[in-house]
């Protein structure tokens, strides 16, 4: 991998969590590069699913009488989803007893009657029944779920199977990518991983190159999301202006995390660059920020080594504006 921060690009992006049966089978998933619901089971039905339109009636036909009808539909809706809605390239997050995957569904579902092991207390391996309607995931980072925002975990927590995360976006984003853009703004997520106490004292040079920045780049506003606990999270929303600014800040956020900025030729137009360097290297320098940095810990959410899953939304060095 080359050794600069990627910044993605997370624009209509939908995120689907399928839970792991209670997640008994949230290391299977991962092992095994998949999600499955056990929904379906009850149907014969072989090969791929893709014009399937989820006829109710037969599906209710297949189900135990003894079943309530709103529980019914609620499996229909369910199994509709991860047939239909769900499409190659959404963001797949399935939940272990204390961690939480993120990847990227890499094909359309399938119904498959191959078994399916896992590890289990009283045997090598014991075999899963049912869970014949599976879709093939490409897994990256898997992290605590007590590292994500309390919003976040509280919905993971859902009765149902399989829903939408769409309303977390900002959330799961902050938790996996250092640099991301979504439509005009930009954000950066900084991991603190000290485990000294901190206070205002220790953030407040990082709040004050923020503002150089926006100084810098005049239009621009910034937004600062700060979870000062140690361990912790500091958040920012930048809002830009064009093409030029994204570059601007795409290296001025790739200093918080070291010399990562081999990648900058084609980001910042040749004719500024010597200039940006000049200024915001100054500022950097002025606030101390590669010792006060040390002394924080600041680091990527997730190592870069670990979101290979997502290369795909690694963004293009022209949408940056042009280039010389």
């Amino acid at each position: 991998m080359k050794d600069y921060l990627m910044i993605f690009d997370i624009n209509e992006k939908n995120y689907w969590a399928v839970r792991a049966d209670g997640a008994t089978l949230h290391k299977l998933f991962i092992s095994e590069s998949f999600v499955a619901i056990k929904h379906f089971d009850k149907f014969d039905k072989v090969g791929p699913l893709k014009d399937y339109k989820g006829p109710i009636d037969r599906f209710i036909s297949g189900i135990d009488d003894n079943s309530k009808e709103h529980a019914i539909r609620a499996r229909v809706t369910q199994v509709d989803t991860f047939i239909n809605k769900i499409n190659i390239g959404d963001i797949a997050i399935t939940v272990g007893e204390k961690m939480v995957s993120f990847g990227v569904f890499d094909g359309p579902a399938f119904f498959s009657k191959d078994p399916i092991y896992y590890d289990h207390e009283s045997t090598k391996k014991k075999a899963v029944e049912g869970f014949f309607l599976r879709r093939k995931v490409n897994w990256g980072p898997t992290v605590d779920r007590y590292t994500l925002s309390k919003d976040l975990i509280k919905t993971l927590f859902a009765h149902q199977t399989v829903f939408s995360l769409n309303s977390h976006w900002r959330d799961i984003c902050q938790r996996l990518f250092p640099i991301f853009k979504h439509k005009h703004k930009i954000f950066c997520s900084l991991a603190i991983r000290s485990t000294s106490q901190i206070n205002a004292k220790d953030i407040s040079p990082f709040l004050n190159y923020l503002t150089d920045i926006e100084e810098i780049c005049k239009g621009s506003q910034i937004k600062i999301k700060a979870d000062f606990n140690s361990p912790g999270f500091l958040f920012i929303e930048h809002v830009v202006g064009g093409g030029g600014d994204f570059g601007l800040v795409y290296f001025a956020y790739s200093l918080f995390f070291g010399n990562k900025i081999i990648g900058i030729d084609g980001v910042i137009p040749k004719k500024s660059r010597e200039e940006f360097f000049s200024v915001i290297m100054k500022k950097y320098m002025l606030r101390d920020l590669e010792h006060h940095g040390r002394k924080l810990g600041i680091r990527e959410p997730v190592s870069s080594d670990n979101l290979d899953a997502f290369k795909d939304f690694k963004i293009s060095n022209d949408e940056f504006g042009e280039q010389e």
